[in-house]
């Protein structure tokens, strides 16, 4: 099983192995830095071009940081399990010296001066920056053009955050780094059965990430497992005086054991999320069976109004998307694709009167999810809920009703940007082919909480990580 912590060889699959098994080959001299970002260098030029997943690569700059991680393992300078890991950025997050554009022509050719704080911290730790890595544009979309997903070519990969979640499912790097502002960590997590963390509003720093909503932008980490998910989080979490909405608190989020104990753990299952394929009910079921397994207590909940979620959600995006956006589009207007500028020019629409009607939903929701996590350690809920749909797809077709693509791919996601409670997604099974997955929610601040409950799911599920290119 890929990604699942068995012993390898020395020089074996390298562009599979995980953030936790890079370290410890590192540290036992079984393999270097400098060859790691060499194999998935060398990987990325072969492959990449049919899957797109990258707007920049770094190769140079990425060398670099190799020897020096690699100099540091040498001389017993050990910076702890992200020395020398390689990894990529979503192109909203701000790198000095590197092109930084969300994927858009409007911003072609911006090269920032300074560092994002999470980039700068990730950069800090030892990380290796093989690139940086699409979004759908200014992250306005579920679909993330030209990206495709790598278990299938003719599927969407999800948004906004595809170009990360389709290099990992690709192997082209065991981490990455996205941003979720209705779903667009978990979308395309669960569409290229990765794992992705949107972690509590105020836990990872904004600074120096371009925005799409102030109030329901979050930065989050990607990986392959909840456990390497868990290892980024501690690097990139902590209060900084940079963004407004940081918030203090007092330590720090762990991750998770390998095989983490969750016995007598009182987990709810949200039952009223709406219709979903006949694969995601299944693997669902598959989850809460190994929830069981684990020693956890399953019943089930549910929270009033769950599929008006989103409808709130898109609300807020277009209003505070029109807002950040009107210079630029005044400016620019002709070179955004279509699509987003029409969602943005909708935003100028909506009455304020909506919009602070969306902001008291807001409200409602957070409130709903602490009365059903007040008995509860944890709350599971679908993920997406269809496989990934065709590329160009502008409707789905899920238990016998057609729905717009952009809204089924966010119906079961937006509320936990809304609520700002932290949600993680991983893989549960597959549908023809495609992985299907799953939502771990939990309380404010309880990412250790949601990540061992994850790596509970994860370790007795199985599931291939890396997709057959």
């Amino acid at each position: 099983m890929p990604g699942n912590g068995a012993t390898r060889g020395p020089h074996t699959d390298i562009h599979r192995l995980s953030i936790d098994e890079l370290g410890r080959a590192y540290r036992g001299r079984r393999l270097s830095p400098v060859e790691a970002t060499e194999t998935l260098l060398t990987r990325v030029d072969a492959l990449d071009q049919t899957v797109e997943s990258f707007v920049t690569v770094t190769a140079d700059r990425a060398l670099r940081a190799a020897r020096r991680a690699e100099a540091a393992v040498a001389g017993g300078n050990d910076r702890g399990p992200l020395l020398g890991v390689p990894v990529v950025l979503k192109d909203l997050i701000d790198t000095a010296g590197v092109a930084t554009t969300a994927s858009s022509r409007v911003l072609a050719g911006r090269v920032p001066s300074v560092d994002a704080t999470v980039w700068r911290r990730l950069r800090r730790a030892g990380m290796v920056l093989l690139g940086k890595v699409h979004t759908h544009e200014f992250a306005y979309g579920s679909a993330t053009p030209p990206t495709r997903n790598p278990w299938n070519l003719a599927k969407l990969p999800g948004g906004s955050s595809g170009g990360s979640a389709a290099a990992l499912a690709a192997a082209f790097s065991p981490a990455a780094v996205g941003t979720d502002t209705a779903g667009s960590i978990r979308i395309p997590s669960g569409l290229c059965g990765v794992v992705g963390l949107k972690p509590t509003s105020g836990l990872v720093s904004k600074a120096g990430v371009i925005p799409l909503s102030t109030t329901l932008d979050h930065v989050g980490p990607m990986a392959r497992s909840p456990r390497d998910s868990g290892l980024l989080l501690e690097a990139m979490a902590g209060y900084d005086r940079q963004d407004p909405s940081s918030r203090r608190r007092r330590g720090r989020p762990a991750a998770p054991a390998v095989d983490p104990s969750i016995t007598g753990w009182k987990v709810g299952f949200i039952t009223n999320t709406g219709p979903m394929t006949p694969g995601v009910e299944a693997g669902t079921q598959a989850v809460l069976a190994a929830l069981a397994e684990a020693g956890a207590k399953v019943d089930e909940v549910t929270i009033e109004d769950y599929d008006q979620a989103v409808d709130h959600d898109f609300t807020i995006i277009a209003v505070e998307a029109a807002h950040y956006h009107r210079p630029l589009l005044e400016a620019h207007r002709d070179l955004y694709t279509e699509s987003v500028r029409s969602r943005i020019e909708d935003g100028f629409t909506i009455t304020g009167t909506a919009y602070l009607d969306a902001l008291e939903a807001m409200r409602r929701y957070r409130r709903r999810f602490d009365d059903a996590l007040s008995d509860h350690d944890v709350l599971v809920a679908p993920g997406m809920p269809c496989p990934a749909p065709d590329a160009g797809a502008d409707q789905v077709k899920i238990g016998g009703r057609r729905e717009q693509t952009d809204r089924a791919m966010c119906r079961n996601t937006a509320v936990s940007n809304l609520t700002g409670l932290p949600a993680l997604a991983l893989p549960a099974g597959f549908e023809d082919g495609l992985p299907v997955g799953v939502q771990v929610i939990g309380p404010a601040f309880a990412e250790s909480a949601v990540l061992a409950a994850g790596q509970a799911i994860w370790l007795r599920l199985g599931l291939p990580a890396v997709a057959p290119l």
